[in-house]
């Protein structure tokens, strides 16, 4: 399915530092480097699947969508979506109201040869994740 909204490869450099910085006002310093590096792996992706898979791994195309008008007393919203990045957020006077739904993935989970070799963009999660579910037999 198409997304929605204007990717930053359709961007002059000027719109994606202040989209990105968009982005950077919803998250944490923490979680805005995160969603950076997972849009960064896409290249890693695209090698992995020797870019003959089903989609372009471009990290360029990820999509900014602004719903209603920023400012004001009237509520608004804006969303960043991509392959493995999508945040959503709802804002009324100056106020975020919402930041949901929300969703950071990481694909390849963990970067096995290259330069990056090793880096697991969310592996603190998935390890938390695991631990979880983990069902001890005492």
């Amino acid at each position: 399915m198409p997304r929605k909204g204007l990717p930053l490869k359709q961007m002059s450099s000027a719109q994606q530092r202040l989209a990105l910085a968009l982005l950077n006002t919803g998250l944490s310093q923490r979680g805005y480097a995160k969603a950076l590096t997972i849009m960064s792996l896409e290249p890693v992706l695209g090698d992995i699947e020797q870019n003959r898979g089903q989609f372009t791994r471009d990290p360029d195309l990820y999509y900014f969508t602004i719903f209603g008008t920023p400012g004001g007393t009237e509520t608004w919203g804006w969303r960043v979506e991509g392959h493995h990045v999508s945040m959503n957020f709802v804002v009324h006077g100056g106020e975020v109201l919402a930041d949901s739904p929300a969703f950071l993935g990481a694909n390849p989970a963990q970067i096995k040869a290259g330069p990056r070799k090793g880096l697991r963009v969310l592996g603190e999660e998935e390890d938390l994740g695991r631990q979880f579910v983990i069902v001890v037999d005492p």
